[in-house]
């Protein structure tokens, strides 16, 4: 292979011009016609010119296309040129378009239009030994590695370019081509998406000693490795073009691009250094514009975060021009916990700039996922004036509304939207949600329908801090609905549509239940089966209400968890194999510190480790936690999931200790432990949540003492507590209630009841057998499926999930009416408790 530079130089464009007029055109001259010359008429406008080509024949055609190429404006070169040579190549005389490009500009010479015409004009000569090389070069964009738009529009219209790539590869292929074929041919499989010919290409180009050393081909290569999935080879490839040419504006933006995208940790470290110097040094403010957005995000996945918000801090304060760098930043601020810092991220750029709606939409997000709605509200009003009030922005206050309970507040501004736009996707969704509050789940079911069939028109919006129900998100949801209205078969029908949406993808082949294999049986029985655990704690300790059941059926079970779970999950089920992996969440407040290499896409990265991964292998099947956990639910011919013994087992010399302490300090009194909050505060998850204050009535009862549960405790709510509950307020100061879950799981396991909202607290507490009242304030269907049977006098219905639970939801009813049940429903239970 030839080895030729990076670009096409100047001198080599000036070259290339004279040899068109020197040679391949001059030659293609044709014979001036021997009839008798006619007047034509005066004109020097274009469209005049061409209609004077168009209209005469003969020697008049000839003296009309002299005048066209002479007299045509060399100004607006680009829709002349385009005119100019179509009516040359209608009346058979391109060999005149030489006298035009004569008459051009060199700048104008120079463009990937002209010269993609000037290619043409010897290709339909016949001269294919000129206009191949020509079609080849032109094709390559003048920032010499990416495709020019504007030749390849014209090379399409006008030639075979599917032939023309088919003769490229076969020189590849025969070690006959030269640079310029080889570029020409990575750039036609990238674009039409050639993955075939993109592999033959990877495989001969990258096992040719020159491409090693050639910058050109390794960029190249990587763009169709990243193109066939291969996102560690294509790192490997742009970074070792980077190493040749450090300064290269277009290497780094790739190779930063490539180090985001990469699933493997080890290129994020390089990427963030290429992305640093190159924001510096390149001058071209697009691609400084998208090396700062990549950059923000590769921030998000280092492995030092309090460095990343300083970094993020002072990448705001130097790139606040352009929206997109901007709302990039605010992003990777958020997902590092720090909202309200990318409010005023975005609210800086506002100031000093004309903001856009976008990032108007995302400063009122940011505010909601603050938990502040008043606030977002107010500025979205202000923002948009009554009269110029978009539909979008009345859906995301019908959203906001609607997600943070208020009803009554949301459906004027939903029916609103719906008015303006009747396919509005996600206004149907919020609807379907108010619905829910009504128990019309029928109704909810078919409103969610309506919606999901329209996300396939348009997805939702992508705004910081809204969490819009997308197709798949919605989809789940219609599962509980349909369960919920007794529609069994399309509840497992939307199950296992969510299962094949999301598979489980790694780098060797796997079965993920519910699968058919050999006799088709989905069942557990025998194989090797490894389970993977893939949301929050809560969740996680929720699905240990069914794990009994894999482990009786596996022949081994295998299971990964949070790693504050992992002794007591492997006290608990010694059979199983516990694999510790620190999952990547949003505002995760331990971060993983773990390289993890061998993970084949983001979302497996962050739920998986590379030791999960090899263990992994040997499994016969590999089954979500969550899945499994869902189809155990859809069956209502149990009252409840868990078995009737404590599934969880703490610690017992932490339970012996907690116990004496507390019969210390009790004075005989029944202990009850509390969580009244989650510890993330957003517009979405406030109405699941209570003040402090609201409680009041259920601590006013002197026969009872009370432990702080809730983690996160704010300053004013340990006061409130302490001064409320004097001597009845039990405190543990040393024991971390985040952290700490062995703890946690051996003092609930102390207690006589425990009193929560539905957080991991909750799940804890009937993991290990105590007995738990779940005050359910905002029964969402996500929530009101665990409501199983009737409720008995004081409201409260048996838990579908755990035996020990009993949940009272707030149906139609006041929050101070839904804790007076509460209240009378704790008097009730220890006095039946109580009775010799």
């Amino acid at each position: 292979m030839a080895q030729q530079g990076v670009g096409l130089s100047t001198a080599r464009l000036k070259r290339f011009g004279k040899r068109l007029l020197a040679s391949s055109f001059r030659k293609q001259l044709p014979v001036k016609p021997q009839t008798k010359a006619a007047n034509l008429p005066s004109t020097t406008t274009l469209p005049e010119l061409l209609k004077a080509v168009d209209a005469t024949v003969g020697n008049q055609k000839y003296e009309a296309a002299v005048r066209l190429v002479t007299l045509a404006p060399t100004t607006s070169v680009f829709s002349a040129s385009s005119q100019i040579f179509d009516i040359l190549k209608k009346t058979d005389l391109l060999s005149l378009f030489a006298r035009y490009y004569s008459r051009l500009p060199e700048r104008y010479q120079q463009s990937e239009q002209i010269r993609a015409y000037c290619a043409l004009c010897s290709y339909y000569a016949g001269d294919n030994a000129t206009a191949i090389p020509s079609i080849h070069r032109t094709l390559l964009s003048t920032n010499g590695y990416t495709i020019s738009g504007a030749a390849l529009d014209i090379f399409s219209k006008n030639v075979d370019l599917r032939a023309i790539f088919a003769s490229a590869m076969e020189e590849i292929k025969a070690s006959r081509a030269n640079m310029d074929t080889i570029v020409f041919a990575f750039l036609i499989a990238l674009h039409k998406k050639y993955f075939e010919d993109l592999e033959v290409l990877m495989e001969i180009t990258t096992a040719t000693p020159l491409s090693s050393q050639n910058p050109l081909l390794l960029y190249q290569s990587a763009r169709a490795a990243r193109a066939l999935g291969a996102l560690e080879r294509a790192a490997e490839l742009i970074f070792a073009a980077n190493n040749i040419l450090p300064d290269d504006g277009m290497i780094a933006s790739l190779a930063v691009d490539i180090g985001r995208q990469c699933p493997s940790d080890r290129w994020v470290s390089p990427a963030i250094d290429v992305a640093e110097k190159a924001r510096l040094q390149i001058k071209n403010p697009e691609i400084v514009q998208r090396v700062v957005v990549s950059l923000a995000r590769l921030y998000v996945r280092s492995n030092n975060p309090l460095n990343a918000l300083a970094q993020l801090e002072k990448l705001a304060k130097h790139e606040n021009t352009h929206p997109a760098s901007v709302r990039a930043i605010a992003r990777s601020q958020m997902l590092l916990g720090e909202t309200s810092t990318a409010f005023l991220t975005l609210k800086r750029f506002a100031e000093s700039n004309n903001p856009t709606a976008e990032i108007l939409y995302d400063m009122v997000g940011t505010l909601a996922a603050q938990n502040k709605v008043p606030e977002a509200i107010e500025l979205m009003q202000k923002s948009f004036a009554d009269a110029n009030m978009t539909v979008e922005a009345s859906a995301i206050i019908g959203h906001i509304y609607a997600w943070a309970g208020e009803i009554k507040l949301a459906l004027p501004w939903l029916k609103s939207v719906l008015i303006k736009s009747p396919n509005h996707a996600s206004a149907f969704a919020d609807l379907s949600l108010c619905t829910e509050f009504d128990r019309d789940y029928t109704l909810a079911l078919t409103l969610a329908d309506f919606a999901s069939s329209r996300f396939l028109l348009r997805g939702p919006p992508q705004i910081l801090g809204i969490e819009f129900m997308h197709q798949a998100r919605l989809r789940r949801r219609m599962m509980f609905l349909a369960d919920m209205v007794g529609d069994m078969k399309k509840a497992r029908a939307l199950q296992r549509e969510s299962i094949a949406k999301a598979p489980i993808v790694l780098p060797y082949p796997i079965h993920e239940w519910p699968c058919r294999i050999l006799t088709g049986n989905p069942d557990l029985t025998g194989k090797s089966v490894m389970v993977l655990s893939d949301m929050g704690i809560g969740d996680e300790i929720r699905y240990t209400s069914v794990l009994h059941n894999i482990v009786r059926d596996a022949r081994k079970t295998t299971l990964s968890c949070d790693p504050r779970l992992e002794s007591l999950l492997a006290r608990s089920f010694p059979e199983v194999n516990v694999i510790p992996v620190l999952r990547d969440f949003p505002g995760i407040l331990n971060k993983r510190m773990d390289n993890r290499k061998l993970a084949v896409n983001e979302p497996m990265r962050k739920i998986m480790s590379d030791t999960l991964i090899q263990r992994g292998r040997k499994a016969d099947i590999w089954v979500r936690g969550r899945h499994y956990f869902e189809a155990q639910c859809i069956d209502r011919s149990r009252v409840f999931q868990s078995p009737t013994k404590p599934v969880l087992k703490p610690d017992p010399t932490l339970k012996q200790k907690f116990l004496r302490e507390l019969e210390a300090r009790t004075n005989g009194r029944r202990v009850v432990g509390l969580s009244w909050r989650g510890g993330r505060r957003t517009y979405n998850r406030e109405p699941h949540y209570f003040e402090l204050s609201q409680w009041l009535p259920l601590l006013d009862n002197p026969n009872l003492c009370f432990v702080n549960l809730q983690y996160a405790l704010r300053a004013d709510e340990l006061e409130f507590l302490r001064t409320t509950l004097g001597e009845r307020f039990i405190e543990f100061p040393e024991l971390d209630l985040f952290d700490d879950i062995e703890g946690v799981a051996a003092l609930s396991n102390c207690l006589d009841l425990v009193v929560s909202i539905c957080t991991a607290v909750l799940e804890l507490a009937c993991s290990v057998g105590t007995h738990t009242l779940y005050l359910m304030r905002s029964p969402q269907v996500t929530h009101a499926i665990r409501l199983s049977g009737l409720p008995d006098l004081n409201g409260a219905y048996q838990d579908a999930v755990w035996h020990s639970c009993r949940i009272i939801p707030r149906f139609d009813m006041r929050d101070s009416d839904l804790i007076a049940q509460g209240r009378d429903y704790i008097t009730d239970y220890f006095q039946q408790v109580d009775k010799p």
